[in-house]
């Protein structure tokens, strides 16, 4: 097993090393960073524990257990002193009742209140754990770079679908902040779809403008959108309007929403 590992880092590596020379190097002209390069180079000197690694993840495990267990301890340890409190309460009030002249009545049975356990329980609820996933695919979302939080493919079609054939120079810019990010975010989608055979690209000379030709592009235009309270929307991107489409770029770009594409059915 030791030996495929290795069989398959090592193909990995390689991989990483084509993709550094023959992608990501000439697209290193665009971006205004010397150290482009040097953030994407992998780290070759150090082997990976595995062993190490895997006895991480299960102490991590172990610890989580744990402390769950502790804090079931918690519950109960309070669920616990509440009854015994209820108790007292009504032997206090039962004992006052049979001190007194007029005929003592036995203490109704009363079910126990269970509201307070809403607090206890409410973390564990269906309703919470929704919450809490949603929480964190929008933390998630302040990770990503703007080529991860458009639906660029989608964009890209519509307006291929729109105007035709273009270039990249000329198509239309909806990240305003950093027009350069914007034109990287586009054609690494490009090369996707070149890769997919849905275009072609082609350019007459050295550093020229680089000429967009759709192929058999598939007009997949449909986009989803969940916002922060967890609900989801489906719309068709060729059905919106500019004001409509700008608003739902804005969101996406400020985090508001999330939005990719998705396969029409």
């Amino acid at each position: 097993m030791r030996l495929l590992g290795d069989i398959i880092l090592g193909q990995a590596k390689a991989l990483s090393s084509r993709i550094n020379n023959e992608l990501l190097k000439p697209i290193g002209i665009w971006p205004n960073d010397p150290d482009w390069m040097k953030k994407l180079q992998s780290q070759d000197n150090e082997r990976p524990d595995w062993a190490k690694y895997k006895q991480q993840s299960r102490q991590w495990t172990k610890q989580q257990k744990f402390l769950a267990q502790q804090r079931l301890k918690l519950y109960w340890q309070k669920i616990r002193e509440k009854r015994q409190y209820r108790k007292k309460i009504s032997k206090v009030l039962y004992t006052n009742k049979k001190n007194r002249d007029f005929k003592v009545e036995k203490p109704l049975k009363r079910s126990i209140d269970t509201a307070f356990l809403s607090d206890i329980l409410a973390p564990f609820s269906p309703i919470e754990k929704h919450r809490a996933k949603i929480a964190f695919e929008f933390s998630q979302a302040y990770k990503l770079s703007i080529s991860d939080l458009l639906p660029w493919k989608t964009i890209i079609i519509s307006e291929l679908t729109e105007n035709g054939s273009t270039t990249l120079n000329d198509m239309r810019i909806h990240f305003t902040e950093n027009k350069r990010l914007d034109k990287i975010s586009k054609f690494q989608h490009l090369l996707q779809m070149v890769m997919d055979g849905e275009i072609n690209l082609k350019q007459s000379e050295h550093v020229g403008q680089i000429q967009i030709v759709p192929k058999s592009v598939n007009q997949r235009s449909v986009i989803k959108i969940k916002d922060k309270s967890g609900q989801s929307y489906n719309f068709k991107w060729s059905s919106l309007n500019d004001a409509q489409r700008n608003k739902i770029i804005t969101d996406a770009i400020e985090r508001k929403i999330l939005c990719r594409s998705v396969d029409c059915e």
